[in-house]
């Protein structure tokens, strides 16, 4: 079972690194044309990474949890929405959880920026 979340984890991973480099690219072509299909596709990227974060975080906690392992690496910055609560066992994994759903909302407020208009958050 853990080796096989190891290895979720790992595509989910890499599939962002991939809509990470995808997105430069994106910009970069903005830059020079501003054709409204960049931005979309920016907006998606923005949405899907989120999500697939999310997931991440989601099965982490559930690796450690199975193998008792501790986390390998503190966990990636979030905007200050995040919502703080005590250290421990239970709450650790909703502190993950509520990084993971504020890091969600944020990219669908960016993306709302960016198209300037009003998605549903869920």
């Amino acid at each position: 079972m853990a080796s096989v979340l190891r290895i979720e984890i790992d595509e989910l991973k890499n599939a962002i690194k991939h809509l990470e480099r995808s997105n430069r690219e994106l910009q970069t072509l903005l830059e020079f044309d501003p054709d409204p299909e960049y931005r979309q596709a920016i907006g998606e990227n923005i949405v899907t990474m989120a999500k697939k974060r999310a997931r991440v975080a989601a099965l982490e906690e559930e690796l450690r949890r199975i193998t008792g392992e501790a986390p390998a690496e503190e966990p990636e910055a979030v905007e200050p929405e995040a919502v703080p609560v005590e250290d421990g066992p239970e709450e650790h994994a909703c502190s993950k959880l509520a990084r993971a759903t504020s890091t969600a909302v944020n990219a669908i407020r960016r993306v709302n920026a960016l198209f300037n208009t009003d998605m549903d958050l869920w």
